[in-house]
């Protein structure tokens, strides 16, 4: 049951993932597979934090993570196509 939620998570991760850079919101050489991979890691080890320490702040530390994830996501890809400058704003 769990890996069957597993799948199915990924699955809709990678299809928003796929959207988003089809869009313009995040860089094209983004590999969605392995970016949902990576953001599903975390996600279970935040999860993981929050069972395991008594005083983790879960509202701070994912606000922290999502807002890493938006600068990698969003950096300019290396082929000079995106504005440096524009990594931050939101779109």
């Amino acid at each position: 049951l769990a890996a069957r939620a597993e799948k199915a998570a990924k699955a809709d991760a990678d299809a928003v993932t796929a959207q988003a850079k089809a869009a313009g919101e995040i860089q094209p050489l983004i590999d969605t597979y392995k970016i949902v991979s990576v953001m599903m890691a975390l996600g279970d080890g935040m999860t993981q934090r929050r069972a395991l320490a008594p005083n983790f702040d879960a509202e701070a530390g994912f606000e922290l993570l999502f807002s890493v994830l938006d600068i990698l996501l969003r950096t300019p890809d290396l082929t000079g196509s995106a504005d440096p400058s524009d990594h931050t704003t939101s779109r």
